[in-house]
C-alpha cells in the first residue's frame, strides 16, 4: 500500500511540473535593456527592445535575431521590433545555421560560417573586444544584494566638456558575480578576461539622459523536453550538412 501511495505521489508530481533535462552546462539566460522611469521608480522596458531569451548547451547557442522596422504615421515616427529567425551558432567551429522559428519542424533557412573578426549579426556579440566601459582604474564599490543574490560593484566616471551642454559626466556601475566564473556571456568582455568575475549587470548615467540598465539574468539550468529536441534535430542536421 504504501508503494502504491508513492508511486501516485510520483506520478502526480511528474504530471503536475514540465519535465527538465538536467545538464553540466545548459540553460537559458535572457537579456534586458531597460529604463529607469522616475514616476514609478522602477526599471521598464525600453522602447523597441525585446528581451533576447537565449539557449545554451555546451558550446552551442540558440539566439533569436531581432529586425526594428520604422514608418511615419501622422508626423510621428512609429516603430516595431519582431524576430527575424533564430540562430544555431557553434562557439567552436563559428558556423551559423538559420531558422524561421524556435522548433525542431522549422523551416531551415541558410548556414555559414563566421569570419574570425565578425559577431553574429543581430544576436549576442561572443567575441567583441576593444570596447570597455570600465578598466583597471576603475574603482570598488560596497557589494550589495539583490532578490537574494550577492553582486561586487565596481564604477568608472568619466567628465567631457560640451560647447553647447557644458560639463557632461559619464557614470557606469558594474555589477559581478563571481558565482558565474568562465560563463558564455559577457557584458564587457574585455574587463571579464582580466578579472575573475564577469559582470552581469551594467548601469550608466550620463548628464541629461535617464538611467540606463543593461542585465543578464540566468532564468534557469536546464532545457525542457521541447528545447531539447530543438538542440538535438538541429545539431544533427548540422553534422549531416556541414558548412562547406
Amino acid at each position: 500500500m504504501t508503494s502504491f501511495i508513492i508511486l501516485c505521489l510520483l506520478w502526480s508530481f511528474n504530471c503536475n511540473n514540465p519535465q527538465e533535462n538536467y545538464c553540466t552546462n545548459c540553460g537559458v539566460i535572457s537579456y534586458h535593456s531597460t529604463i529607469y522611469d522616475s514616476s514609478t521608480n522602477k526599471f521598464e522596458n525600453r522602447d523597441l527592445i525585446l528581451p533576447a531569451r537565449i539557449c545554451y548547451k555546451d558550446s552551442i547557442i540558440i539566439q533569436p535575431s531581432f529586425s526594428i522596422e520604422f514608418w511615419e504615421y501622422n508626423g510621428n515616427e512609429k516603430g516595431k521590433t519582431t524576430i527575424d529567425h533564430y540562430s544555431y551558432l557553434d562557439l567552436k567551429t563559428r558556423t551559423v545555421y538559420d531558422y524561421s522559428s524556435f522548433s525542431d519542424t522549422a523551416k531551415f533557412i541558410k548556414k555559414y560560417t563566421l569570419p574570425d573578426s565578425v559577431n553574429l549579426s543581430g544576436g549576442w556579440s561572443f567575441w567583441r573586444k576593444g570596447l570597455s566601459y570600465f578598466s583597471d582604474s576603475s574603482q570598488s564599490l560596497p557589494d550589495t544584494t539583490i532578490n537574494h543574490v550577492s553582486y561586487q560593484r565596481v564604477i568608472s566616471k568619466k567628465v567631457y566638456t560640451d560647447s553647447i551642454r557644458g560639463s557632461i559626466s559619464y557614470i557606469n556601475i558594474g555589477y559581478m558575480r563571481c558565482d558565474k566564473k568562465k560563463m558564455l556571456f559577457h557584458i564587457d568582455r574585455t574587463y571579464d578576461d582580466s578579472h575573475d568575475c564577469p559582470i552581469v549587470r551594467f548601469e550608466y548615467l550620463v548628464t541629461g539622459y535617464p538611467w540606463i540598465k543593461n542585465e543578464i539574468e540566468f532564468i534557469k539550468e536546464s532545457l525542457s523536453k521541447e528545447e531539447m529536441n530543438v538542440f538535438n534535430t538541429w545539431e544533427q542536421y548540422a553534422k549531416n550538412n556541414p558548412v562547406k
